[in-house]
């Protein structure tokens, strides 16, 4: 793969690969990000249980697809945009909007599951 095509054949072997993960697994984590939101605000180290349960998802996700390129990539970007997720964790909870973020991982966990 090449260029443009690495984007192809990521997606190719990613899709070929969530058909075969073990969405119970993903399941689990994800009942532990579910877990740490009570409400919609949180004191400063519930943030930061909420951050990390929010990592150990994605970190499932990723592991889940048994692809090393693809956890690569994904797991830089998660480093790089380790701040950014913080503030946005910390300002979900001053607007008390800390159950989307519970939402939001329902739904990306559906749609593994239905793919």
């Amino acid at each position: 793969c090449y260029g443009i095509e690495v984007k192809y054949c990521i997606d190719m072997d990613v899709n070929k690969r969530l058909a075969e993960m073990p969405v119970f697994q993903i399941e689990n984590v994800k009942e532990n990000v579910d877990a740490v939101i009570v409400s919609n605000t949180a004191h400063t180290d519930e943030i930061i249980k909420i951050f990390d349960a929010d990592n150990n998802f994605h970190i499932a996700l990723n592991n889940a697809a048994h692809n090393s390129l693809f956890f690569k990539i994904a797991d830089l970007i998660r480093i790089l945009t380790s701040e950014i997720r913080m503030r946005t964790i910390k300002a979900m909870s001053n607007l008390d909007k800390l159950q989307e973020l519970e939402i939001a991982h329902k739904n990306l966990l559906n749609a593994v599951k239905n793919f």
